[in-house]
């Protein structure tokens, strides 16, 4: 997680976060293009709006997800917040292709509709639920700063909440299980829950590509051993590396102890996994 995201997660007084919010209305746009689209962006999101305007949202990330892709593939978005990986797929997969984009949360879920419309991405599916380890329903804890940041594992500070359905993968397709070619996932420490929601998905995947979040704190959160879970993964044939944003490489792992020897809030890796 970056400074501005740590700032962003910092408590704040009321008369602060009002000229936040503020100051984001005050200079940023409804859309903003990137990679020859246009996101629709929530105007009181302090942290992805900034960095959008930046250019400096997650350059080397965004180029080696679309250099995995290839018409014709089948990919999900796991936490597609405003849409800007399902953009990215839409293109590459092209016509033969789909995306399926899943966004809980009301508001992002409404820029990215927005988006997927504006841009006239007739190969995405959308979907408002969080992916999960059951079918139901499940309390979304929100982040008043940053839309990115709602979570399903409850927070130390007070927050509000929403209802959100839940879903396991393995069920969406009303019980067929489809094999996918790439799998994007950031949904704040959620992310062992929807892979246990989708095991028969990833076995039957056998050329996936997995680009995954891996923030300890949140997992455990959730009620996932961040160990565990890269252990099952390894077992069940995927090899494991960081994405390394700054050296702009993939980095091979000697042990997993690097990932795991902090489980602080502010912890965070990307991971890059294929069979």
């Amino acid at each position: 997680m970056g400074l501005l995201h740590r700032f962003a997660q910092a408590p704040k007084p009321l008369w602060l976060r009002r000229i936040l919010r503020w100051a984001v209305l005050a200079i940023l746009p409804k859309t903003i293009p990137f990679h020859g689209y246009h996101l629709v962006v929530n105007r009181e999101d302090h942290v992805m709006g900034s960095a959008l305007l930046r250019g400096r949202y997650e350059p080397y990330g965004t180029r080696l997800f679309v250099e995995s892709l290839s018409p014709g593939m089948k990919v999900i978005d796991c936490g597609a917040n405003i849409g800007i990986y399902t953009c990215l797929a839409s293109g590459a997969v092209g016509r033969e292709g789909k995306v399926y984009s899943f966004e809980p949360e009301p508001r992002n879920f409404a820029c990215l509709t927005e988006t997927i419309r504006c841009n006239q991405l007739a190969n995405v599916q959308a979907g408002q639920l969080a992916l999960s380890d059951c079918d139901g329903e499940a309390a979304l804890f929100l982040s008043d700063m940053n839309m990115g940041d709602h979570r399903l594992g409850q927070p130390d500070e007070k927050r509000s909440s929403v209802h959100v359905l839940t879903r396991r993968l393995d069920t969406y397709w009303d019980g067929q299980i489809q094999e996918i070619d790439v799998l994007k996932i950031d949904v704040q420490g959620a992310e062992g829950l929807v892979l246990k929601g989708m095991r028969e998905t990833l076995l039957k995947s056998k050329r996936l590509k997995i680009f995954m979040e891996f923030w300890p704190f949140g997992l455990i959160r959730c009620g996932t051993d961040p160990r565990d879970m890269l252990n099952e993964l390894v077992k069940m044939g995927f090899t494991v590396q960081l994405i390394d944003q700054e050296q702009e490489k993939l980095r091979a792992l000697a042990s997993f102890s690097e990932l795991l020897v902090s489980s602080d809030e502010e912890t965070s890796f990307d991971l890059y996994l294929e069979r």
